[in-house]
């Protein structure tokens, strides 16, 4: 009799992640990026996290630029409830890139470097978190 496997293929992280540390609101924050940056972020309903303890919400601003297809999102790390990726307690925002070439996601990470109200910013690799599976929505 021959077997059958089943095989699970792992959630694919295809995005470019960069880790925000400030000390200002998120909407303020929101609003910074989007004049430095030119973009036109939103903000849309919290990102929901449901866990055993119960569930929190993050703040969420999304954009879409149709010319480029590319996405950009900004989710905050800091909630009443917790952290939504726990193991970088230290990031207060996540940026969240997708569908852009490598030269569009260095060129977001070296203009928010110099936005005065950003204490630090720097690239992660999605796929090495622990709570990745959070960044999914």
């Amino acid at each position: 009799m021959a077997k059958l496997i089943l095989s699970l293929s792992e959630n694919e992280f295809d995005f470019g992640l960069l880790a925000i540390c400030s000390h200002i609101k998120d909407y303020r924050i929101g609003w910074e990026i989007n004049r430095y940056l030119n973009l036109d972020l939103q903000r849309i309903d919290d990102l929901e996290l449901k866990t055993p303890a119960g569930s929190t919400s993050f703040s969420f601003f999304s954009c879409f630029n149709e010319d480029t297809n590319v996405s950009v999102y900004l989710l905050a790390n800091r909630s009443e409830g917790g952290l939504l990726i726990p193991e970088k307690k230290q990031i207060d925002f996540f940026l969240i890139i997708k569908e852009a070439d490598e030269s569009y996601y260095n060129e977001i990470l070296l203009k928010l470097k110099k936005l005065p109200n950003i204490l630090a910013v720097y690239a992660i690799n999605p796929s090495e978190l622990k709570s990745k599976n959070n960044l999914l929505f």
